[in-house]
């Protein structure tokens, strides 16, 4: 047997395998680039909801996206330590004052600032930027007016329930709570907080 035979024989066995094995490595590497493409869209998707509803905290886009952020961000442990602190800090009803609300919007710039760096744009976003909120008067009228619709239908759906004899703490329904604004009261320039 000639030492040239079993050379040939691997030669043909490697460029086989490497036909064979190379479609499936391409579809691995475009499988995990895809991957970690979409997960950086909704990172991105995730961070321009909060950042363009920032001015109204409450709206059901912003809950949603809040929401989302222990999934959107499974692999950042410090956007996820800035939400758990935000929502910790939210539901405490003792912070429900002007004081409390400073706070609150402190520490969802911090969240921000969390997905900023996260995203890597720390050389392009500031704290300036996220505090820079455009809302027009019309704006916020129209979130305190529909604060002030909502808080007249809940006292009117309340009244009929007691007087058929439904009481609305079965339904987690704290009728005498106040009521968290979303906004500033009415400023004359461009609200900042964020």
């Amino acid at each position: 047997m000639n030492t040239a035979d079993p050379l040939a024989l691997l030669n043909i066995i490697a460029t086989v395998a490497a036909v064979v094995a190379a479609p499936i490595i391409a579809l691995w590497v475009n499988s995990r680039l895809q991957r970690r493409a979409d997960s950086r869209a909704a990172k991105v998707r995730l961070f321009n909801t909060l950042i363009g509803l920032r001015h109204n905290l409450f709206k059901p886009e912003t809950v949603e996206a809040l929401n989302s952020i222990d999934a959107v961000f499974v692999d950042e442990p410090s956007v996820r330590e800035a939400w758990s602190q935000l929502i910790a800090f939210m539901n405490d009803p003792n912070v429900n004052n002007p004081a409390g609300w400073a706070v609150r919007d402190a520490k969802r710039r911090d969240l921000l600032l969390a997905m900023v760096r996260a995203l890597g744009w720390t050389q392009k976003i500031t704290t300036a930027d996220l505090m820079r909120v455009y809302a027009p008067q019309f704006t916020i009228e129209e979130i305190q007016l529909q604060m002030i619709e909502r808080a007249l239908r809940k006292r009117d759906l309340v009244k009929r329930a007691r007087d058929v004899g439904i009481d609305p703490a079965l339904f987690g329904i704290q009728p005498d709570a106040p009521t968290q604004p979303s906004v500033p009261s009415a400023p004359s320039q461009p609200s900042s907080s964020v």
